[in-house]
């Protein structure tokens, strides 16, 4: 059986606890999905998915220059399973469901459609701003294009009636912050 413990001590040395707490939000949302939904599921292979999906931006998994983070995950996932002691069986729903976590209408597994949809989720509303002001706190313009960008990408994400249901709060949240910030900083930032 995957040990949570064990993997949640891995993130947190690797990247602290930003990476970890996403992959718990991105699990939980999954799970309320999947009851809402009524979809069967591999537990054990959607909590490492969610767990392990975006392993590929930390080092040592994440290469120098331009990369595309999935597939960099995607490539970590047969050692790592194979280190957690998962079923040779689940590998492929894990390596599917990490490959398409930003693809929309790829995949033939719930993990991932599950993961995908939870992650655009945990990615929408005020916790998109936290997480992209976070990264370029010297820049705030560059934040700002990069967030205006994001919530046109990831809004588009949400397939599952559920999951458009609970974006579609966050993304009026993340509407009305960039609203809020453009005029309070009056456009100079």
């Amino acid at each position: 059986m995957f040990d949570i413990q064990k993997a949640e001590k891995y993130l947190t040395n690797l990247g602290g606890t930003h990476l970890l707490n996403h992959a718990k939000r991105t699990l939980h949302i999954s799970k309320l999905l999947a009851k809402a939904e009524n979809m069967d599921y591999d537990e054990e292979a959607l909590t490492f998915a969610c767990y392990f999906h975006d392993i590929g931006m930390l080092k040592p998994y994440r290469p120098e220059g331009v990369y595309d983070h999935a597939m960099e995950s995607r490539k970590a996932i047969p050692q790592l399973t194979h280190d957690y002691g998962i079923s040779e069986k689940k590998l492929n729903k894990i390596l599917e469901a990490i490959q398409y976590h930003h693809k929309k209408g790829l995949g033939e597994f719930n993990e991932t459609m599950l993961l995908r949809n939870a992650n655009a989720v945990d990615f929408l509303g005020f916790i998109a701003a936290a997480r992209v002001f976070s990264r370029h706190h010297m820049d705030m313009s560059a934040a700002l294009t990069e967030l205006k960008k994001h919530r046109e990408e990831v809004a588009s994400l949400p397939e599952l009636k559920s999951a458009l249901f609970m974006a579609g709060p966050r993304i009026k949240k993340l509407d009305y912050f960039i609203a809020a910030f453009e005029a309070e900083t009056f456009g100079i930032y």
